[in-house]
């Protein structure tokens, strides 16, 4: 017997139905609820009265609390110090002329020393344009370029005469010559294991977003003036941070160099974003499970900043499967 033309529409559609959920779900990583819900708006929805959990209530109080993050000279630290006073504290600071005195910071000053050195090494390459409104500048896609190809990209111009804006971000260092020409930092290095030295080039654009990372890192500036905004862990419920469906457990809706509308994040408004300008030689460290941000300041949108970050694994376990535990909704409730 014939199965009805109807019938087989129905069947049709179900199928197709169910596999555009599976796409949702897989590349969206939400769940099927969303799927079923969406309302073509972009925008995220709090759609409900949100509170902090007690155990960051209780981690605010117990974890030393900075309202700006202090400045050290070379000479004010040493491996016990920045063991007992920082790193078990999770208290950021700056390094001043922390990269000064590396080779580094006069070679590096010419992409061409960079290509010469690391032109033959395969590195991601993100090319930047306007919002549709030409109101911000965002990463438009990412392909992979040997780097002397990106620094050939960077002087490129598209058919209306318009300087192109490619970028690289944290590509580890090969280079044994660039590898020379920077300086471990010492008094991490004999607490800490290494696991990822990068280097990015890049030049202002406006779609950076906060980033979380389980690794301890030092962040230095060799060429640029890097503005950084830094968030402790104990604030990650105030950034809607693993609370909003939408979005993977480490990740925030918010942008911390923008004004926040608290009337839809009212949480955010306890959060204590720590500032701090990076001028060319100075150091950053910046603690495990920190969200940070960057913006570059320029004189003309082709000024470039160029960093190396060193990455190291976290000083305790225990807080890495204590964040891993509250991603996974373990300790809910």
């Amino acid at each position: 017997m014939a199965i009805p033309r109807n019938l087989v529409y129905v069947f049709a559609c179900v199928i197709l139905f169910a596999f555009l959920g599976m796409l949702f779900i897989v590349y969206t990583e939400r769940d099927l609820k969303s799927f079923i819900s969406m309302d073509g708006s972009s925008e995220l929805v709090v759609r409900e009265n949100l509170v902090v959990h007690p155990l960051f209530e209780h981690l605010k109080n117990a974890v030393p609390a900075i309202d700006a993050i202090p400045y050290l000279d070379a000479d004010d630290i040493t491996p016990k110090k920045f063991y007992q006073e920082y790193l078990t504290n999770s208290l950021p600071f700056t390094m001043v002329d922390g990269c000064r005195d590396w080779p580094a910071f006069e070679l590096w000053q010419n992409l061409s020393y960079l290509g010469e050195h690391f032109g033959n090494r395969s590195v991601l390459v993100m090319k930047l344009g306007q919002s549709a409104d030409q109101s911000e500048t965002r990463t438009m896609f990412g392909k992979r370029y040997t780097f002397g190809e990106f620094v050939n990209l960077t002087g490129a111009v598209d058919a209306k005469g318009n300087q192109q804006l490619y970028y690289v971000r944290n590509e580890m260092l090969f280079s044994r010559t660039l590898a020379a020409d920077i300086v471990r930092p010492v008094f991490i290095s004999k607490a800490l294991r290494s696991r990822h030295t990068g280097l990015t080039v890049w030049p202002s654009f406006d779609d950076r977003k906060p980033e979380f990372s389980n690794r301890e890192r030092y962040v230095c500036v060799v060429a640029g003036i890097e503005e950084f905004r830094l968030v402790s862990p104990v604030f990650k419920q105030n950034l809607y941070s693993g609370v909003l469906e939408e979005l993977r457990p480490n990740e925030t809706p918010l942008d911390f160099f923008k004004n926040v509308n608290e009337s839809q994040f009212p949480l955010f408004k306890e959060a204590k974003v720590l500032r701090q300008i990076l001028t060319p030689g100075d150091c950053l460290f910046i603690p495990a499970f920190y969200w940070s941000q960057s913006m570059t300041h320029h004189e003309i949108p082709s000024d470039m900043s160029v960093f190396v970050t060193f990455e190291y694994e976290s000083h305790s376990e225990m807080l890495n499967l204590l964040f891993e535990a509250i991603d996974q909704g373990v300790l809910e409730n």
